[in-house]
């Protein structure tokens, strides 16, 4: 079935697709989820592409670096050694500048945020650009999902995402009795 969606639910959709996990043997359901992952692979493939910051220059890789650098240099305590932390929610290691040094710190980067401001301007512009990129229409061939062929086992967030192309083929009598259940 053709559909219209925004490049963005389009990515959600795709990338949601390929998470679906289940136990039991749906065979139906996980053709329907191949198919439609087929179907918007292209379309994502090139949207990723799109959003991808073009640097050829490395002009990114070389602020990063220099930023690294910059933060080497000032997280150190009274002894010369490296200042580190254990991030609390990913438990990585990482440097912290201390109180003493923050001005010169933060004074440093902003120096080095000056050299690269065109850099800045350039992302900034790609990023607007992405963002309108994933708010245009797009329409795109998705495999129908049968309700009688969804396994129990499906998560929430996969049946927000196929719901709109998911036809209700229950028996009328069942919808009855569904009905007099509330």
């Amino acid at each position: 079935m053709k559909v219209v969606m925004t490049n963005e639910e389009l990515m959600n959709l795709f990338n949601t697709l390929g998470t679906v996990t289940t136990n039991q043997p749906a065979i139906k359901f996980k053709y329907a989820v191949a198919k439609t992952r087929q179907n918007l692979e292209p379309h994502a493939k090139a949207l990723m592409a799109a959003l991808q910051y073009p640097d050829p220059q490395g002009l990114l890789e070389e602020y990063n670096n220099k930023v690294q650098e910059i933060t080497r240099k000032y997280s150190v305590d009274d002894d010369g050694k490296p200042n580190v932390r254990r991030h609390p929610q990913t438990g990585q290691l990482q440097r912290e500048v201390p109180i003493k040094n923050l001005s010169a710190h933060a004074a440093e980067i902003e120096e080095l945020r000056d050299v690269y401001a065109g850099l800045f301007k350039d992302t900034e512009d790609h990023r607007k650009k992405g963002e309108a990129l994933l708010d245009e229409k797009i329409e795109v061939e998705v495999h129908a999902f049968r309700l009688s062929d969804i396994p129990g086992d499906v998560n929430q967030n996969i049946l927000n995402q196929i719901i709109a192309f998911t036809i209700d083929d229950t028996p009328e009598e069942k919808k009855a009795d569904l009905k007099s259940i509330k």
